[in-house]
């Protein structure tokens, strides 16, 4: 979708886009897909070949690292191999669908191959100029994408791998004193290092605030947001890393593998490679004064360099450690420890190096049926119709819509993509999210033009999936959005087909970010009312509805870096508060000064007994507007029990 706004737009920061926590995603392979839409139509063979293009690109840039750090041919191709296969499917989803892990890691490969030819090889001047000039472009268009993330993901162990390899060359020649010999310990009078990483990055940095203060670009923060979670916090996110790790590495149990005997096969294998590559990067970092190898002593320097940082923030800060998925924030320093493991091989006696190699081809065919049967969606291991692929949800989704003549709708984030994909942008799906406030438009990596409800005229659906259509979130919707003209079933999927265009209920036109606090003292938005409405099959009134007004003099929005929710706090009967943060709700729609909206929102479970919920309005890593002498309203809420007064106004 990125690509074809740039299509249509004609460039390559298309106006409207709301990027995900300031992830321009560029370079991705919107750049591959667009210019390629003159001739080939959105669709699934146009991506697969952009996906193909890209994978070959990172193996292509790990072989010319091995090649550069002298690792053989054959521990080369099993290398490819086992980055080919992915290590678990957690992995391959996380690398090879997400184009920014997937570029910084190509990136520090090709940059880490031109410092090998750099500090290494003895080229002419002239070569030499054309290194540090490609080492700039490389650094340059991809920490443009993001550089915060780049300077820690790719820049930081591009810089300690040179670092060591610029020591080694130098270690003989005697250092300065004073400024010269500071100079001298961070690479400020190294051409390489100044102009090659140093100025290309700061320029990369300088053009992307620029265009982010003119508002050329704007993104929605989540991840982006941290804040200190509490040492509490911190074993948690502890534990979250070091079991993710070996997860992410392929130590995955037999619930993931068939059950048979080739399970049992896949399971063993992939443990042993999770087990061996973690073991490399301890004994690589521990042993790294003892390495007469510069290489791959400056190859432990850059896996330091991308973990460490990353680490730190990662177990200190709210909120990256979500789950096994928040272990591609460690992708870079994954693939280094995978350039050592090659290392290590590499240093096999020369008796042992044929069957050494026999060994390799043996694994590397293994790893090849285990990626075949895991990601790609087969029967079960022994069946007669094993090797005949089936068709995923998303595809039989595109079947359905197309049989039923529906051409535009919405469906929440990987079912909408997908599905518009795969039915080669025949049928339009928009992605949104379903949460408290029963739908709302999506906040990440969307254009904001998509919910105009002027975009489209006419029948559009909402498509569920099975787990997604209970019975509460369907009356929670009827009394949003209205009933439906006629519902589409399917094994998978319940479709509400609609008259009208549904956007019309939860978006708006005059769509703004908020990227500025509010001030303190200032007049502010404030909520005029709210009321408890029953929900059919729920043992209390779970649908919140609230009225509000914007009398701030600037408008407000639930998008932006400090956007504003809905917050409502649980207290019990005495108005002792049991949970500060039961539920935030972000405005689905932007409010100018003296506008109004009313807004629907489903209260999470709460346990039998008396409560109160206290509702107030948010603005998002600044300030409950409560504690700023914003009146909040407070409800009674009675569970399991007698009702009570659900509503009131002021």
């Amino acid at each position: 979708m990125l690509a074809e706004s740039m299509w249509q737009q004609g460039t390559v920061l298309p106006k409207g886009w709301i990027n995900n926590n300031g992830d321009l995603m560029l370079p991705s392979g919107a750049l591959i897909v667009a210019p390629l839409l003159r001739w080939f139509p959105n669709g699934f063979s146009l991506h697969a070949f952009t996906g193909v293009f890209s994978a070959i690109t990172l193996l292509w840039s790990l072989v010319g690292l091995l090649r550069a750090l002298r690792i053989q041919s054959s521990l080369r191709i099993f290398v490819a191999t086992m980055v080919a296969s992915g290590f678990s499917l957690v992995f391959a989803q996380m690398v090879f669908a997400q184009t920014t892990y997937f570029w910084w890691s190509a990136g520090f490969f090709v940059g880490a191959t031109l410092i090998c030819n750099y500090r290494i090889s003895d080229v002419a001047s002239k070569m030499r100029w054309a290194t540090i000039g490609a080492l700039s472009v490389l650094v340059f268009v991809i920490s443009f994408a993001n550089p915060g993330r780049v300077l820690l993901m790719m820049v930081a162990p591009l810089y300690g791998f040179d670092w060591i390899l610029r020591r080694a060359k130098n270690s003989n020649s005697a250092f300065d004193s004073g400024w010269r010999r500071w100079a001298t310990a961070i690479g400020a009078n190294d051409r390489l290092t100044v102009i090659g990483i140093g100025l290309a990055f700061a320029l990369a940095l300088l053009i992307y605030e620029t265009l982010k203060f003119a508002g050329v670009t704007q993104a929605a923060y989540g991840a982006a947001n941290l804040y200190w979670g509490g040492w509490p916090s911190v074993w948690k996110h502890a534990v979250t890393f070091f079991q993710g790790w070996f997860y992410y590495l392929g130590a995955t149990g037999l619930a993931d593998s068939a059950p048979s005997m080739f399970g049992w096969a896949s399971c063993v294998l992939r443990y042993s490679f999770a087990i061996a590559l973690s073991g490399v990067a301890v004994i690589e970092v521990a042993s790294f004064r003892k390495h007469d190898d510069i290489l791959r002593r400056g190859m432990v320097v850059a896996f330091l360099a991308g973990l460490v940082p990353v680490l730190i923030i990662f177990l200190l800060f709210e909120p990256l450690a979500v789950d096994v998925t928040s272990e591609r924030y460690f992708t870079v320093p994954i693939y280094i420890v995978v350039v050592l493991f090659a290392c290590r091989l590499r240093a096999v006696p020369q008796n042992c190096e044929r069957p050494l190699a026999y060994a390799l081809a043996i694994c590397g065919v293994a790893l090849v049926g285990i990626s075949a049967q895991r990601f790609l969606p087969m029967s079960t291991f022994g069946t007669a119709e094993f090797w005949q692929l089936k068709q995923t949800s998303q595809e039989r989704l595109a079947e359905l819509l197309k049989r039923e003549g529906l051409t535009w709708g919405y469906a929440t984030w990987w079912n909408a993509g997908a599905t518009t994909v795969l039915a080669d942008a025949s049928v339009r799906v928009t992605p949104v999210e379903l949460a408290g406030n029963g739908i709302s438009r999506f906040g990440y990596m969307v254009l904001k033009d998509w919910y105009r409800p002027d975009r489209w005229e006419g029948v559009t659906f909402l498509a569920l999936s099975r787990d997604q259509a209970s019975a509460q979130r369907l009356q929670m919707l009827r009394l949003m959005l209205g009933a439906p003209v006629r519902t589409v079933d399917s094994p998978e999927y319940r479709v509400l087909v609609y008259d009208r265009n549904i956007a019309q209920d939860f978006s708006c036109g005059n769509e703004i970010s908020l990227d500025r606090a509010l001030v303190r003292g200032a007049r502010a938005p404030r909520l005029l009312s709210a009321e408890l409405v029953a929900v059919d099959g729920d043992s209390y009134p779970r649908l919140l509805r609230v009225h509000m007004r914007n009398d701030a003099d600037v408008p407000i929005a639930g998008t932006g870096r400090y956007p504003m929710s809905v917050g409502t706090q649980l207290l019990d009967a005495e108005g002792n508060v049991v949970s500060a943060d039961w539920n935030h709700t972000l405005l689905s729609c932007s409010l100018l000064p003296g506008a109004e909206v009313t807004m629907n929102i489903m209260l999470p479970a709460a346990s039998a007994g008396d409560w109160r919920i206290r509702v107030d309005l948010v603005q998002e890593q600044i300030a409950w507007l409560g504690d700023w002498g914003v009146p909040p309203l407070s409800l009674p809420l009675a569970v399991g029990a007698k009702a009570l007064d659900t509503s009131i106004r002021r």
